[in-house]
C-alpha cells in the first residue's frame, strides 16, 4: 500500500511591533519568516515599524486552515489578541539548531525521521537551549513527537511545559503521541489505544524507522476546541 505524503504543516503567528502594532500572518517556517520580517523583508506593513517581537503562534494543517484562522484573528479587537497566551522562554527552531537537534534525538533515542527545523519548538533558559518537541505531520494525522530535556535542565516542569504548549496549539483537536512512558504522558490527559492511525500503527510495528526503546504505545488527547 503506498503512504499518503505528509500533511503540510503551517503555523500563524502574531506579532507585537516597534510602534506597538500588532501583525498576523502564516508560514511553513516561522523561524525564517521571523528573520525575513527582522531584515525588512517581509510584509509591507511591518517595514520600518521597529523592532518586532513573536507574540503568540499556534500550528495549522494545511494553508487553508492556516488563511482562515489569519482571518479569524485580524477580526479580534487588540485587546483580545494582546491576551493571547504568550509563551516565555520557547522559540522556534531555526536551522542553525538542526545539528544540535539531530545530535540531541540520537542520544535520547527519538525518533529520527524526517526530522526539519520546521516542526520543532526549543525550550531556553537563558541563552542556553534546555529542551525541545516538534509537531511531526504524516499524510492523515499529526504527532507531537521528539520529547526531550537536556539533563542538566530536567526536574524543571518543561517537558510538561512543551506538551501543555503544543496540545494547546496543535494542528488538529486529536493530538498523537507514540511512546514508551504511558505514566509520565497520562496526567497530562493522554490515554492509551489500541487503535491509532495506519500511520502511527505502521511506525510502532517499526517498519517506518526503529529506535531501541521497548514497550512503546500509542496515545492520544483531545484538546478543547477553538
Amino acid at each position: 500500500m503506498t503512504r499518503a505524503a505528509p500533511s503540510r504543516l503551517w503555523w500563524v503567528y502574531v506579532l507585537e511591533c516597534g510602534d506597538g502594532t500588532l501583525y498576523t500572518g502564516v508560514t511553513t517556517d516561522l523561524a525564517r519568516r521571523l528573520a525575513q520580517h527582522q531584515a525588512g523583508q517581509g510584509a509591507r506593513y511591518t517595514r520600518g515599524r521597529g523592532r518586532l517581537r513573536l507574540r503568540w503562534f499556534t500550528a495549522a494543517a494545511g494553508q487553508g486552515r492556516a488563511l482562515a484562522r489569519e482571518a479569524a484573528l485580524k477580526r479580534l479587537p487588540r485587546g483580545r489578541k494582546l491576551a493571547l497566551p504568550a509563551a516565555p522562554g520557547v522559540r522556534p527552531a531555526t536551522a542553525a539548531d538542526l545539528p544540535f537537534l539531530t545530535r540531541a534525538i540520537r542520544a535520547l533515542d527519538l525518533d529520527g525521521e524526517r526530522v526539519s527545523h520546521e516542526q520543532f519548538v526549543i525550550a531556553t533558559v537563558g541563552a542556553r537551549r534546555a529542551g525541545f518537541a516538534r509537531v511531526k505531520p504524516y499524510g492523515r494525522c499529526f504527532e507531537l513527537g521528539c520529547l526531550g530535556v537536556l539533563a542538566p535542565f530536567r526536574g524543571r516542569g518543561l517537558g510538561t511545559m512543551l506538551v501543555r504548549l503544543l496540545c494547546a496549539r496543535f494542528p488538529t483537536r486529536r493530538v498523537w503521541i507514540t511512546t514508551d512512558l504511558p505514566a509520565y504522558f497520562a496526567p497530562l490527559g493522554f490515554r492509551v489505544t489500541a487503535r491509532p492511525p495506519a500511520e502511527l500503527a505502521t511506525k510502532l510495528a517499526g517498519l517506518s524507522h526503529r529506535v531501541r526503546r521497548t514497550g512503546v504505545v500509542a496515545m492520544v488527547a483531545t484538546r478543547p476546541a477553538r
